[in-house]
């Protein structure tokens, strides 16, 4: 966990994310309750990063996606929005279990959810295959379109964002980390 304010910022599928100041960060999938409880015993899966930011009571929950790699394989849009929503529950759901535990991350938890407002985002990154017709920013607002649709239940208004397409309303910044990429 970190509060945001680390230069190095956190590298997550080739990007590299900096979090503005009064920010807390656990990445997730790291985080040893997830590791050792539900990861091999429930098959539960999980997003990235959850960031609280309390100033403005939301808690963001981070799964990044780079399929402009070499050999990387696109899923249908479909089948990606399953997957994140997936991974999206099953971490609310981990994150209820460490908040009654007592695990070192059990009080990131609870500020996790008690946050007013969940926010599921998405950091993905399109290939440009040259099709005027499908451009990665096409693909990108036909993605949100699809993630809102299917979470209307949830009133999450997720958000969808690239680094050549940011978002002002999230926390952070991001940009291809050249180090792993």
């Amino acid at each position: 966990m970190s509060d945001g304010r680390g230069g190095a910022g956190l590298v997550v599928d080739g990007n590299r994310f900096f979090f503005t100041d009064g920010t807390e960060t656990l990445i997730y999938d790291e985080c040893s309750f997830y590791r050792r409880k539900l990861q091999g015993s429930a098959n539960a899966r999980g997003v990235d990063v959850v960031v609280v930011q309390s100033s403005q009571d939301t808690t963001f929950f981070i799964e990044a996606k780079d399929y402009t790699r070499h050999g990387s394989e696109q899923p249908a849009l479909s089948d990606l929005a399953d997957t994140v929503i997936r991974k999206f529950l099953d971490t609310l759901a981990g994150l209820e279990l460490i908040s009654r535990g007592t695990t070192g991350d059990q009080a990131f938890a609870v500020q996790a959810l008690t946050q007013r407002r969940l926010r599921l985002c998405v950091a993905v990154e399109f290939p440009d295959r040259g099709d005027r017709l499908n451009p990665p920013k096409k693909t990108l607002a036909d993605f949100k379109a699809l993630l809102t649709r299917r979470t209307r239940f949830l009133e999450l208004k997720p958000i969808v964002t690239a680094n050549h397409h940011p978002v002002a309303s999230v926390p952070w910044t991001s940009q291809r980390d050249t180090e792993t990429y």
